[in-house]
């Protein structure tokens, strides 16, 4: 058995990454399938628990029973695909859906030539609302004030 390098290279990937401004432009387009991810979920957690419900009834299932319960299920299943989908077609954009229920979204882009996030939010009137570090905690929010202006890269090694 050959043993591995504790010092062997880890693969070097890039990863693209947005502008403020490139941002900017797509936040009609984000929007809209934020929107629609939303939407979809919160109708997916509303079969769920439908189904959930129709299974802890007391006593034995009536044919009826049986045939909401299964509708029920079905519809969840179709409705969490939809979702993917959508999630993908952000995906491929490289925009995250981190919180569909509260709309959030993160946007990778580079600043002071370290990986970083615009923080998008679905129900803040404008949109991108702060930034954050990728090493940084989840929670911790800077100013949009803080991006350095320039010429940034389209892509960042990690």
């Amino acid at each position: 058995m050959k043993r591995q390098r504790k010092n062997a290279e880890q693969p070097v990937e890039e990863f693209p990454v947005w502008t403020f401004e490139q941002a900017g432009r797509a936040v009609p387009y984000i929007t809209s399938v934020m929107n629609s991810i939303r939407e979809v979920y919160l109708e997916e957690q509303s079969r769920r628990s439908l189904a959930r419900k129709l299974e802890k009834q007391p006593g034995r299932p009536d044919r009826r029973a049986i045939i909401r319960y299964e509708e029920a299920k079905r519809d969840a299943d179709r409705l969490q695909g939809e979702v993917a989908n959508a999630a993908q077609e952000l995906a491929q954009l490289n925009v995250h859906c981190v919180d569909p229920i509260n709309g959030l979204a993160m946007i990778p882009f580079v600043q002071a030539d370290q990986l970083a996030w615009l923080v998008y939010s679905l129900f803040d009137e404008e949109k991108i609302t702060s930034w954050r570090y990728h090493h940084d905690p989840l929670t911790v929010r800077r100013p949009l004030g803080d991006i350095e202006v320039g010429p940034l890269p389209t892509s960042i090694t990690v």
